[in-house]
């Protein structure tokens, strides 16, 4: 009973000294790896920035910006506003052809939500942004 008894001390002796200090250093390896890979994430996310600052602090770079932001027109320019044109309609009438484009559109759609890439707005009532085009041509006085 004694030997019995001492072998487990022995085990549990051992298993303080190896098994838990190995565990315990395969965790922190374990999350060594993971936190560096979110560094080179980091460090590739911090190129990009600083690249982008690099550019708006040259002339072209601020002007860029500029007309981006906050629409900036350059004497003798003229900002033109172009309207995006509505979404088409998918109400088609019944019938053979346009009940199977209509099948397929719906399912199309379904697919697109359930992958969340689209919101769940129908095709109908979604709509585009206004875009902005500056040209060279004079101003109209």
């Amino acid at each position: 009973m004694l030997g019995i008894f001492a072998t487990l001390i022995v085990v549990a002796i051992g298993a303080a000294l190896f098994v838990l200090p190995i565990k315990s250093w395969m965790h922190q390896r374990d999350q060594l790896a993971t936190r560096a890979g979110e560094l080179v994430t980091l460090d590739a996310a911090n190129n990009q920035l600083q690249t982008e600052v690099n550019r708006l602090q040259t002339p072209g770079g601020i002007k860029e910006a500029a007309r981006e932001e906050i629409d900036y027109v350059e004497k003798g320019e003229q900002r033109i506003t172009v309207l995006p044109v509505g979404p088409a309609s998918t109400n088609l009438p019944a019938g053979w052809p346009y009940d199977l484009v209509t099948t397929i559109v719906a399912i199309r759609q379904a697919e697109a939500v359930a992958a969340g890439t689209v919101n769940s707005t129908p095709i109908s009532a979604a709509v585009a942004p206004a875009t902005t085009s500056v040209s060279a041509v004079p101003a109209q006085p």
